[in-house]
């Protein structure tokens, strides 16, 4: 199979689902692994499965090696265009994305607050960029066509807002037609609050996107753990104090 035409086969099959409204064909998942330094793993999982099912059940005559060439193709180009950006993936359809967010060029904030003892974080999310949608700039011939579908139906540049003024109308479509996003957090430390995420244990939160579009709130995560810096600092002084006064004494005795 060409190139070209194994780039085009996988770009249909996203055409014929994103014109179905994204009817439950693809699922999406993200993992943000947050570092107290600020910056962030982003992993983006893509399970196109269903589709490629729906797609042998209208008569689709490619293989799964077919579809192995075309996601390795597919992955060489988004690679080779999006530095920083590693692809992979497993059959028959899932799509496996991962880059690394410096603090200064991520689209999520991160502040920490240092205490005497403590450090706090505070991460707030309102917007996330699909790394699914580098993948569609690397089909050359059919960006203009793929861009246009994103816009549609809410992933205008490749961003999801989740509180703009359209993301109400967007999670309405989304969740009639069953579409299912989640994006998990960890975060350094202990989680102390994270509002309406689906679930939340430790130092990792769930969110529903759709529902958080629906109702335009933005992801908003608070934590906290030890600054061991100051507590190991803390223990070397009171450490060497008693030493002290331990000598002081034994030699006061010793007289």
């Amino acid at each position: 199979m060409s190139k070209t035409n194994s780039i085009n086969m996988v770009f249909l099959l996203l055409v014929l689902c994103f014109s179905l409204l994204l009817s439950g064909c693809i699922k999406l998942s993200t993992v943000h692994k947050q570092q107290a330094y600020g910056s962030a793993v982003i992993t983006e999982t893509v399970d196109m499965n269903d589709l490629f099912v729906m797609a042998a059940s209208y008569g689709s005559s490619y293989s799964t090696s077919q579809y192995g060439d075309a996601f390795k193709e597919l992955c060489q180009n988004a690679s080779n265009e999006n530095p920083g950006l590693k692809c992979s993936y497993s059959l028959p359809g899932t799509l496996i994305l991962e880059k690394t967010y410096k603090k200064e060029d991520a689209y999520y904030k991160f502040e920490t607050q240092d205490n005497l003892f403590s450090k706090k974080y505070k991460l707030t999310i309102e917007r996330i960029p699909l790394l699914f949608a580098t993948t569609s700039s690397s089909m050359d011939s059919s960006s203009s066509s793929s861009s246009y579908y994103m816009k549609q139906y809410g992933f205008e540049n490749g961003v999801l807002k989740l509180n703009d003024s359209t993301s109400i109308t967007f999670a309405a479509s989304y969740k009639l037609f069953n579409l299912k996003y989640e994006y998990s957090v960890t975060m350094p430390g202990t989680i102390l609050k994270a509002e309406y995420a689906k679930n939340s244990s430790g130092s990792t939160a769930t969110y529903n996107i759709v529902e958080m579009m629906e109702n335009k709130r933005p992801i908003v995560i608070e934590s906290e753990e030890m600054n061991w810096l100051v507590v190991g600092m803390l223990v070397f002084v009171v450490a060497v104090l008693v030493g002290l006064l331990a000598y002081v004494i034994f030699s006061a005795v010793k007289r």
